[in-house]
């Protein structure tokens, strides 16, 4: 017997996986090289920083950050990559940054986001208790894959999980307009964002980020499960 989300992943063909049951099958160079591929310069992160450096984000993120059975890959029946979303309990996280990939100022802001949304919006404590709030860091689907639905599925798929592990919240920030309108759909608020012509340089006044209309925000989004 199959739920919705299973239905969904058998008639496109896609097989999900959490990431802790694949180590044979998928490399961590895999799954980033994926976010490098599936993030183009039509994205304003990877626009202003490059693919190389989402590339050693996700790998960052494999290394020190992770929760191998929150996250999920995406195959298809031949166990070709699709698709993968790194996803963490957020009471862990620290040590994303310690190699210096990303820039101090950018990753503040980040963190200020997450905080506003999950303490004013959802009332959740700081520091946030462990088992209660589940990040949602990346997802990509590789180019040739988007009209599969991966995504959708990726991201329904970690409700699930992250509901029957006992997470109440989920927490995102969207980077670009068409991810934030997706995760509208899927049931996500959007409770706090900072427009890229005001996320600057604090030393040299430059942007961050130039807009790439209709990409002017980074917008936190949360969900409840």
């Amino acid at each position: 017997v199959f739920d919705a989300s299973e239905m969904a992943e058998k008639d496109a063909g896609v097989v999900l996986k959490p990431l802790s049951e694949c180590a044979h099958e998928v490399s961590d160079d895999a799954v980033a090289r994926l976010f490098q591929d599936s993030f183009t310069a039509g994205e304003p992160l990877s626009a202003h920083f490059s693919g190389e450096w989402i590339h050693a984000i996700a790998i960052a993120y494999l290394k020190f950050e992770v929760n191998r059975k929150l996250s999920l890959v995406a195959m298809n029946q031949q166990g070709e990559l699709l698709g993968a979303i790194l996803n963490t309990d957020i009471e862990s996280e620290s040590h994303v940054n310690a190699s210096g990939i990303v820039p101090d100022e950018v990753e503040s802001a980040l963190v200020d986001i997450e905080k506003f949304a999950l303490r004013y919006y959802c009332g959740v404590p700081d520091p946030v208790p462990a088992g209660q709030v589940v990040h949602l860091f990346l997802i990509g689907v590789a180019p040739a894959a988007r009209t599969l639905g991966v995504a959708k599925l990726l991201t329904e798929r970690t409700q699930e999980v992250a509901r029957a592990a006992g997470f109440g919240w989920i927490v995102v920030e969207a980077t670009g307009a068409y991810s934030a309108r997706a995760f509208l759909r899927n049931g996500y608020e959007r409770v706090v964002s900072i427009p890229y012509d005001r996320w600057r340089n604090p030393r040299t006044g430059e942007r961050w980020v130039r807009d790439m209309p209709p990409h002017v925000e980074i917008a936190g989004m949360v969900k409840r499960l």
